[in-house]
């Protein structure tokens, strides 16, 4: 069985069509949401969601930002 990850793929044109080049950012699964900067790289925040039972709200949560930049041939 597959790992699940955090991925990224690229769109030009709005969500038209999207790169073929795929980004594997993060291990595990959560939510994610990402902003492109003005200098070319975008930042991913991500967390995992996983609360424990009977833990208070937060507790045990992660949550990370990744600044990365898509390689130039997918520009």
């Amino acid at each position: 069985m597959q790992q699940p990850d955090i991925r990224a793929r690229l769109s030009h044109d709005l969500g038209k069509t999207w790169e073929p080049i795929l980004y594997i950012l993060a291990d595990g699964v959560g939510y994610a949401g990402s902003v492109a900067l003005d200098d070319g790289t975008i930042v991913t925040v991500t967390g995992d969601g996983q609360v424990s039972a009977g833990q208070p709200a937060g507790r045990g949560y992660t949550l990370q930002a990744i600044r990365w930049k898509p390689d130039s041939r997918a520009e």
